[in-house]
């Protein structure tokens, strides 16, 4: 008998002893359909087709951003992680920026390596002499990250900045807590013709925030009712500067006393060019750090007047009220004239009078006093006392019966 036996894509044939006749036809059947199956998948015992080789090929970037600090181009973007065929990146990459002045070749200026895993990059491009004077002129960059093997898919979109001279660094920059807010000032500087300019201040609280508790009346302006909202770690202040060599100042009124903060700026430019606005900046200041304490008193009332009412056997008094957003209210005075008395509180004793109107009454009939009122903030600190005003009431004269 003979027996069919697999063999690479060749189906071999050996013989065999003599089988049952029923055992050789059921086997030969099996084999042949074998055969054909295989013959139809490529052939006996073949491997499958091959994948096309993957060319490792970062994707482009595209998030390449590009900033001017004095003479320094400041550029960072984030490292692809697939391939142009969706597949991760093998192996470490370069990039290699290039910067083009007006619309001139794009010129090589920064290789950097990159290490595998590293997600970001941030670059650096101290410019020329001859960048960095003159009028502002269109400056762009681009770049390439090549794989391992020095290919690359091709250039990121370009980012512009400017060429020229930078703006003057800020100079004589303090900020010095008052009790409105924290006052920064600076010395002004010239701008040239045609450019809008302005200061920058980045400011960061160095202090935790103060811990508040939480209750029905907690944080609520007694007088107003308004609560105030978080305070930002970092914020971003943009003041604006018209005098040129003069001393320049404006207000954070946004800090909030009980915490710390460090505070740095920078002139800034806007630029017009090739129809777009672009910022440039000057070297950052030195920084300065101030504490916020809440030492300062609200301001002393103004406007006080008073009316005595014999009827109610008392005596009005009313004055201007105070609108600074820390008041807690009002502390009201009196001291008796001819007298070597002193002025006495005469409202009640820790609690402030939150209107700015009070009545006394008090006051004895035919004694003349001396009223003055201060204020006091949610601090506790109180101001001077206001100017004093004289009054008294009279009780009404016994008439005879007729």
């Amino acid at each position: 008998m003979i027996e069919g036996a697999l063999s690479g894509r060749h189906c071999t044939w050996t013989a065999l002893r003599p089988r049952p006749l029923r055992t050789w036809i059921l086997s030969s059947a099996a084999l042949l359909l074998t055969c054909i199956v295989a013959g139809l998948a490529g052939g006996c015992g073949a491997p499958a087709a091959p994948q096309p080789p993957t060319l490792n090929l970062p994707q482009p970037v595209r998030n390449l951003a590009a900033t001017r600090a004095g003479n320094t181009v400041h550029l960072t973007f984030s490292v692809p992680e697939k391939t142009t065929d969706k597949l991760p990146v093998r192996g470490a990459m370069t990039a290699r920026l290039c910067r083009s002045v007006e619309g001139a070749p794009c010129q090589p200026v920064v290789t950097l390596p990159i290490p595998q895993q590293q997600k970001s990059v941030s670059a650096e491009d101290t410019l020329p002499p001859e960048l960095t004077q003159g009028p502002p002129r269109l400056l762009t960059y681009t770049l390439s990250v090549l794989n391992r093997a020095g290919n690359s898919a091709g250039f990121a979109d370009p980012v512009a900045t400017a060429a020229g001279a930078a703006p003057a660094p800020v100079a004589g920059f303090k900020a010095m807590p008052q009790r409105k807010g924290i006052v920064l000032s600076w010395q002004g500087n010239d701008m040239p013709a045609g450019i809008a300019g302005w200061i920058r201040v980045d400011r960061i609280r160095t202090s935790a925030p103060p811990q508040q508790v939480e209750t029905p009346e907690a944080g609520h302006h007694p007088l107003t009712g308004a609560k105030p909202g978080p305070e930002p770690a970092e914020q971003l202040l943009r003041l604006s500067e018209t005098g040129a060599g003069h001393p320049m100042s404006a207000i954070d009124a946004t800090a909030h006393t009980g915490n710390s903060y460090r505070y740095m700026a920078q002139r800034m430019y806007d630029v017009t060019l090739d129809g777009r606005t672009i910022e440039m900046a000057s070297q950052p200041s030195v920084s300065v750090e101030t504490a916020y304490r809440d030492v300062f008193p609200p301001p002393v009332p103004a406007g006080l007047v008073s009316a005595a009412d014999s009827a109610s056997r008392s005596i009005d008094l009313d004055w201007s009220p105070d609108v600074d957003s820390g008041l807690a209210g009002y502390i009201v005075y009196r001291r008796a004239i001819g007298t070597n008395e002193s002025p006495q509180r005469i409202s009640p004793a820790g609690k402030p009078v939150t209107t700015s109107t009070w009545s006394d009454t008090t006051a004895a009939p035919g004694q003349r006093y001396a009223y003055s009122v201060s204020a006091v903030d949610l601090s506790g600190n109180e101001s001077q006392r206001s100017t004093e005003v004289e009054d008294q009431w009279n009780a009404p004269s016994s008439q005879p019966n007729p």
